[in-house]
């Protein structure tokens, strides 16, 4: 079980699988099975645009407050490289598309308009 959870891809679909079985289960518990109308579509890309927001903000926290000032205490300067050749531009490339995300998910909802 725990060699599953090492593999992003995985785990995220793990997530997503776990996501659908309890929206279903709670529609059928509650008596009104999904219906998608205007309504579930707005929470649905709220909820996007709050999962987006959460992620480029803790993504900024952890470069801020974490990556940057370490940096330069990592001794031999030799061991930098893991963090600037293989850590970096992914939390860059997350850090970028989330920020996209959170924008173009808000300008959805802006645009909607409750």
């Amino acid at each position: 079980m725990a060699a599953f959870f090492q593999d992003l891809h995985r785990t995220l679909a793990a997530g997503v699988v776990l996501l659908i079985v309890i929206v279903i289960l709670v529609g059928l518990l509650s008596g009104q099975f999904i219906r998608f109308d205007a309504g579930w579509w707005r929470f649905f890309v709220r909820w996007l645009h709050i999962m987006a927001g959460v992620m480029w903000v803790g993504l900024l926290w952890y470069l801020n407050f974490v990556q940057t000032p370490t940096l330069p205490k990592i001794e031999p300067a030799e061991h930098r490289a893991a963090i600037t050749k293989f850590i970096a531009p992914n939390v860059l490339f997350w850090f970028r598309y989330s920020a996209l995300a959170a924008v173009i998910f808000g300008l959805i909802l802006a645009w909607s308009k409750d």
